[in-house]
């Protein structure tokens, strides 16, 4: 069965209800947009710490999950490891099915 996870990505590409990229990501956050952050789990640990504090400042959610690879696939994207889900129901639904992949 497909990943509903990285399924509600590729929605997410589709409608326009995601950002990618460290910088898209950050000036959307900034913007207030964002709704949720979704990190590679293989992203460098010195990138992992910018954006993390980018979230706790703004107090924006966020999900460490798979590799950058698995995602960037799921958007059809090539190399990306930091996303923003912009959706407030596209995020909503997302935690549920990270948390239902984790209990």
């Amino acid at each position: 069965m497909k990943n509903k996870f990285l399924g509600m990505m590729g929605f997410a590409r589709k409608s326009g209800n995601i950002s990618f990229g460290y910088e898209q990501v950050v000036e959307m956050i900034k913007k207030n947009k964002v709704q949720l952050v979704v990190i590679a789990e293989d992203i460098s640990e010195n990138r992992f710490k910018k954006i993390i504090s980018v979230c706790e400042t703004f107090e924006i959610k966020w999900i460490q999950y798979g590799t950058k690879e698995m995602l960037s696939n799921a958007i059809g994207q090539y190399n990306k490891s930091i996303f923003g889900i912009i959706d407030n129901n596209f995020a909503k639904q997302m935690v549920v099915y990270y948390n239902d992949m984790n209990n």
